[in-house]
């Protein structure tokens, strides 16, 4: 047997509110990439706006892989262009860029731990 290699996948758990949530639909729903469009068409969009129709809760949340929050990233910088909602796109463009620059931090330092688990690696 050789160990030639460990992996971890980081998650965040992020909240967004009823307002942000319809705000990343709208902005996928006309989105141009069909990745970023398909986050409103029964993705993650789509699951949370349910989750606080059903709830009838104000936010909801979920823990989001570095992949899945760089899509809404994405789809946060089009919503910065929708009129009437400059100030809100801004704020959740900002808020998921700093998440996104705290994950490739703590990748880069668990990428450091993993490699000490990986003794075959290389060799």
């Amino acid at each position: 047997m050789k160990h030639t290699d460990t992996t971890a996948e980081l998650k965040f758990l992020v909240t967004f509110t009823v307002e942000e949530w319809k705000l990343l639909n709208q902005a996928s729903r006309s989105h141009y990439d069909g990745v970023c469009a398909a986050m409103s068409q029964g993705g993650i969009i789509d699951k949370h706006i349910g989750i606080c129709a059903r709830t009838r809760v104000d936010s909801s949340g979920d823990w989001f892989a570095f992949r899945d929050l760089d899509i809404l990233g994405k789809v946060a910088e089009m919503a910065c262009r929708v009129p009437g909602q400059e100030v809100l796109g801004s704020a959740l463009l900002c808020g998921i860029s700093n998440v996104l620059r705290s994950a490739n931090s703590a990748y880069l330092d668990i990428r450091k731990i993993l490699e000490a688990y990986t003794p075959d690696r290389g060799r």
